[in-house]
């Protein structure tokens, strides 16, 4: 498993479970990083177990806290909520211990007593000895001497992803989306909304907002993947909440996303509100603090004179509040924010929708306090963060039916326009074709609508007067089919039909078809030709993108099949791509022919690009010494690009010949700033060859062997850099 699977776990065992604290086998190192984790999720910016108290000077510096109003509250939630001793405030709060039982592997036999409860006596213990590469011997010895045994492969997930049990989540909506002119903020996501989403046809590239209240896991769960799609992902936060995720971030992958380039940050702060352009209109967003046991915000979202609120998980009750602010435990501002953000001080609501939780008291709102709010509130409040038993039956504010819309705005001719222009602009070989070139097409366009499994194209030869068209996917997805066989699948933004205008007169290769439904952009061969006349370029993309896509397609699937074959092995960069995505490759790309022997970049040189092998075998040598190899699929050429250095190694073709696609280093870092996917494979796959490179050296250098020895070394069985078995403890940047 990984750590963000497990956080909500021990959150049930021990707040659901009457403090049973979670049992957990791993490394010394692990064990570190995961409390870590747990102390930033459990205690927020405090930590129970440090010598002293941090000063506001201190989480200023580290957490972005903006004043010492705001220090004073964060205090007072953590001393509020945090779980003690003993039932009274002045009792010492529980460590980590109490949450966690964590078993510390040993390099020996490891030996997990089993209870029913902590200082129970045992009914048995599971024993545990390492077994290379990768594995374990398994024991299981019962208290009267009955014992089972099994070798137990362990192997990274092949997802990193969080998921919270069925049973918890079922009707307990956290995640939403609020639509602004074909745009959509995603509030919360969980691994569940995103999964909603792709099946009913939203593509990432249609939500580039993301808006995070805080990073507990069944509000965060799914940003991690949102973020590492193939789009980018703006994220709106408060700049406490957002270093919290990064550090949080950093604990579960090991890689830095703002150094990375892997995040885009809104600051959305209390205080004046924030603005964005949003299809052509200005949007206000406006947050406060929460009291929640972390940093956590609610907010209002204003556009065109309507305004959305949600709560954010928070603690609303009046006495509560009212007792808080007359200990001066609250500023005058905190405690109006906490009591009338959303509606006045007479009921009067300021906000025409409002979606607040009503989770588990004491650290979410009681249900039954909403129900105290003036009519004209309730009627535009819905419940969320709440199981549906919870909710009974004709109660006021209800929840709102899963996949349902509430429409504040309608929407019009010229924000359609907008979304289908906006649709056309991320077609890869239309990007820097002017707005007004892109309107004309639009206008001359038909805009069609097909059911799932209905026949767009038909595979054959055209009628003598049937015209020829080239599509642009607005929304939805298509399969592209060979004698009945999918070939490849087709989502927003991908093309097809160029190819048959300009270079297949009269044929079509393919049936295309409805995968579920969706609509298109349909041009016709008259605008193909007119758009080429006017931007000779376009042609010329659309060729490279035909000539090297099936390459790039065909590299991609070897690597797929040498993935499958070794489970153990981590994800290559092309493992996951679409081709879709691999067009955007081949369009910043250039093929170039290899011979056997023949070196393709040198160790101590500037760097001038970065490589994907297509086909062929490549050695690495750094020093002499072989340290790696490289097959079909892999890449390389990035450390050098990313760390500002010369080439670390010598690269060298062993095959009979090899083709690579080269992309220059404007092109490389262009990917880089615009791909988060393609960002996040780059440097995963960096971290993973230092560690790779170094284990090779160390062992060369011990062995006190000549280079050519060190050849014979890697014949073997010396670390290969395309496919590297990370190790038990595993490396930087693939934890």
């Amino acid at each position: 498993t990984n750590y963000g699977d497990i956080e909500f776990l021990i959150y049930l065992n021990f707040f659901l479970g009457e403090g049973s604290p979670t049992r957990i086998v791993g490394t010394a190192h692990q064990k570190r990083t995961f409390y870590r984790l747990l102390t930033l999720v459990i205690f927020g910016i405090f930590d129970p177990e440090a010598p002293a108290p941090p000063s506001f000077e201190q989480l200023r510096q580290a957490y972005g806290v903006p004043d010492p109003d705001a220090f004073h509250l964060f205090r007072q939630a953590f001393e509020l909520y945090a779980a003690r001793q003993r039932r009274d405030a002045t009792s010492p709060l529980r460590r980590l211990d109490d949450y966690v039982d964590f078993t510390v592997l040993s390099p020996g036999e490891t030996v997990v007593p089993i209870a029913r409860r902590r200082g129970d006596t045992p009914l048995g213990q599971v024993r545990l000895r390492p077994h290379p590469p990768g594995g374990f011997d398994v024991r299981i010895v019962l208290g009267d001497g009955r014992s089972s045994e099994k070798r137990m492969e362990v192997t990274p997930p092949a997802r990193k992803e969080t998921h919270i049990p069925a049973a918890l989540r079922r009707g307990d909506l956290t995640s939403f989306v609020i639509w602004i002119n074909g745009k959509g903020f995603l509030v919360d996501p969980s691994p569940e909304a995103l999964t909603y989403l792709r099946r009913i046809g939203v593509a990432p590239v249609d939500i580039p907002y993301v808006f995070l209240t805080h990073v507990h896991a069944d509000h965060d769960g799914g940003l991690l993947e949102k973020l590492l799609s193939w789009s980018r992902t703006t994220l709106i936060a408060s700049d406490v909440v957002f270093r919290a995720f990064l550090e949080k971030a950093e604990l579960i992958t090991g890689h830095d996303f703002g150094h990375e380039g892997l995040v885009k940050h809104l600051p959305a702060n209390p205080g004046p509100p924030l603005s964005i352009e949003v299809g052509g209109d200005t949007i206000t967003v406006e947050t406060r603090w929460n009291l929640h046991p972390i940093p956590t915000n609610g907010f209002k979202i204003g556009v065109a004179g309507r305004t959305f609120g949600y709560s954010g998980d928070t603690q609303y009750d009046p006495e509560l509040l009212t007792a808080m602010r007359e200990r001066d435990d609250l500023t005058a501002r905190q405690y109006e924010d906490l009591k009338h953000f959303f509606w006045a001080a007479d009921g009067t609501p300021r906000v025409d929708l409002l979606y607040h939780e009503a989770g588990i008291p004491p650290v979410h709102t009681d249900r039954r306090q909403l129900e105290t709010l003036s009519p004209s509130m309730k009627a535009r409040t819905f419940l969320v963060h709440v199981a549906d038993k919870d909710v009974p039956p004709g109660a006021v504010p209800s929840k709102p039916p899963l996949f349902s819309t509430q429409a504040l705005l309608p929407p019009t001719t010229q924000s359609r326009e907008a979304i289908l222009l906006d649709t056309m602009r991320l077609v890869s070989y239309l990007h820097d074709v002017p707005t007004h070139t892109l309107e004309t097409l639009l206008r001359g366009a038909e805009i069609c609508s097909y059911h799932r499994h209905a026949l767009i194209v038909r595979r054959g030869p055209l009628g003598e007067k049937e015209p020829l068209h080239f599509f642009i996917i607005a929304d939805g997805e298509v399969s592209v089919k060979e004698g009945g066989v999918v070939k490849t699948r087709l989502k927003k933004a991908d093309t097809f039909g160029e190819w048959g205008i300009s270079h297949q007169r009269g044929y079509r290769v393919a049936d295309v078809v409805a995968s579920r439904p969706c609509q298109c952009i349909r041009l016709s061969e008259a605008q193909y030709w007119w758009l080429v006349e006017r931007h000779p370029a376009v042609q010329e993309r659309v060729a490279k993108i035909r000539a090297l896509l099936p390459r790039l397609e065909m590299a991609r699937d070897r690597h797929r099949l040498q993935g499958r074959a070794n489970v153990s092995s981590p994800l290559g960069l092309m493992t996951r791509t679409t081709s879709g995505q691999l067009a955007k490759l081949a369009m910043f790309g250039e093929l170039r022919n290899l011979k056997k022997n023949q070196t393709v970049i040198v160790e101590g040189e500037e760097p001038d690009g970065f490589f994907i092998l297509l086909s062929g075998h490549l050695s690495a040598t750094v020093g002499g010494w072989v340290v790696g190899e490289l097959s079909e699929g892999d890449s390389f050429g990035e450390i050098a690009l990313l760390e500002g250095g010369k080439r670390h190694a010598t690269i060298r073709v062993v095959s009979v010949d090899a083709e690579v696609l080269f992309m220059r280093t404007r092109d490389f870092r262009r990917l880089l700033e615009t791909l988060p996917a393609f960002s996040w494979g780059i440097w995963e796959m960096a971290g993973r060859r230092r560690h790779t490179s170094g284990q090779s050296q160390a062992a060369n250098e011990a062995k006190e062997v000549s280079p050519a020895d060190g050849v014979r070394a890697r014949d073997q069985g010396t670390a290969n850099l395309g496919q590297h078995r990370p190790t038990s403890d595993y490396p930087p940047h693939n934890r």
